[in-house]
């Protein structure tokens, strides 16, 4: 079962969100372990469907999820250049020129501050059971660091991440948000994944109505799996 993976939101090999995206078709009951075997933020396994097309399952190492940004942007590269429509359980999501994503998404619970959260090192426990208690599957402080530069980080340790290095889903609301509350521009930079090692650099623009989220991707690796 053929696989790749590549670095989302990176113009690098090892840096940026990464994604293993399985290219053969995976039976349904191993899909949950194939993602824990890899260990990475999500696992997709997607099935093209049309020339413009495909359906997709997106994985944690040990949840599902109906929708998620920076595998949909990663998942459509992988297929290859194409104006892609990816149907998820959660989302029917366009993704143009392979790059970038025009989104619905999974519920964050985003925290805007004026405080520094280059530090911040929470409670795992009690962010899960925030997050949940609020409908979400993750905690996101940002904050603003000048009008067009927003500074994200997102705990996700309900879905077995416990930070997650670039977040395409949240990237779009955010920049909305930050456009109402403190006035930055149509199109921001959203810097991720710095303090884990894993720079991400996402451009989102937050116009209701005209929410786009995008990056680049590289190619980092492509291999087997070897099932019985």
């Amino acid at each position: 079962m053929r696989y790749v993976i590549v670095d989302v939101f990176s113009d690098r090999p090892l840096a940026g969100n990464g994604l293993c995206v399985v290219l053969d078709p995976c039976p349904d009951p191993l899909m949950q372990a194939v993602a824990l075997e890899m260990k990475l933020s999500e696992t997709t396994f997607p099935v093209v469907t049309g020339d413009g097309s495909y359906e997709v399952r997106i994985f944690t190492p040990t949840t599902e999820l109906p929708f998620a940004g920076h595998p949909s942007i990663g998942t459509a590269w992988a297929l290859g250049p194409n104006r892609w429509e990816q149907t998820s359980a959660g989302a029917v999501v366009t993704v143009e020129a392979a790059w970038r994503s025009v989104a619905g998404g999974t519920r964050h619970v985003l925290v805007p501050t004026d405080a520094p959260i280059e530090r911040i090192a929470p409670n795992l426990g009690d962010v899960a059971d925030v997050a949940a208690r609020a409908g979400g599957i993750s905690l996101c402080p940002f904050r603003r660091l000048d009008d067009e530069t927003l500074h994200v980080r997102l705990f996700a340790p309900g879905a077995g991440v416990a930070e997650d290095p670039g977040t395409g889903s949240a990237a779009g609301p955010i920049a909305v948000l930050a456009r109402q509350l403190w006035g930055v521009a149509d199109d921001v930079r959203i810097r991720q994944g710095d303090e884990i090692g894993r720079p991400c650099r996402i451009s989102a623009r937050g116009v209701p109505g005209d929410v786009r989220v995008g990056g680049r991707v590289t190619r980092c690796a492509e291999g087997r799996l070897l099932l019985p």
